[in-house]
């Protein structure tokens, strides 16, 4: 089962169960806080690469 169906069928508990089953633990604060950083970061526009100037011609680079 995955999370999206234990959500929709309302079945989180026995979703969480058969994770911990897997090996799966309780995740303390900082590795939840690290893992959600991680997935919310702003990735640039697929057209853009990490070097391309944005708008505005900045390259986001400070210089002297």
């Amino acid at each position: 089962m995955t999370l999206v169906e234990a959500l929709k069928t309302g079945r989180l508990s026995d979703f969480i169960a058969e994770q911990e089953l897997f090996g799966f633990g309780k995740a303390n604060k900082k590795q939840f806080d690290d893992v959600i950083k991680e997935a919310v970061k702003a990735h640039p526009p697929q057209d853009q690469t990490s070097n391309s100037p944005v708008r505005g011609g900045s390259t986001g680079k400070k210089t002297r």
